[in-house]
């Protein structure tokens, strides 16, 4: 009888470490997936020689100042970060004034590698 126990729980060992290997690989695969779909996600950064309008900033500068990757602030503007897009050529480039600096340290500042600058956060 403990001869057929023994054989059992091998058998069952052996089936569950095939089980986890093949779930382990999955799970690798499916990591892939993910990290090239936020690659592809990721949004450049517009660059332009023209400057920005009296009072505004460039989003894409602001998030270098910050250390904030641009495809995290621009995916949430202008919705919870005001300010408005300025058209140079055939391209819009986001630019955020006073109240768009306030509302990206509000969204942002937890963002992990968020650097502050001497007028954070950004109230007046």
């Amino acid at each position: 009888m403990t001869q057929d126990k023994a054989k059992t729980l091998e058998n069952q060992v052996s089936e569950l470490t095939a089980r986890v290997v093949s779930l382990e690989e999955q799970l690798e695969e499916q990591t892939e997936l993910l990290q090239a779909a936020r690659i592809m996600k990721r949004k450049a950064p517009p660059q332009t020689d023209v400057p920005a309008p009296d009072g505004f900033v460039y989003l894409h500068d602001f998030c270098t100042l910050h250390n904030v990757p641009y495809h995290i602030a621009v995916d949430i503007f202008p919705d919870k970060i005001r300010g408005k897009e300025v058209t140079i050529g055939k391209y819009k480039y986001p630019v955020i004034g006073q109240f768009g600096r306030r509302d990206f340290w509000v969204q942002l500042n937890r963002t992990h590698g968020y650097e502050e600058c001497e007028n954070c956060p950004h109230q007046d």
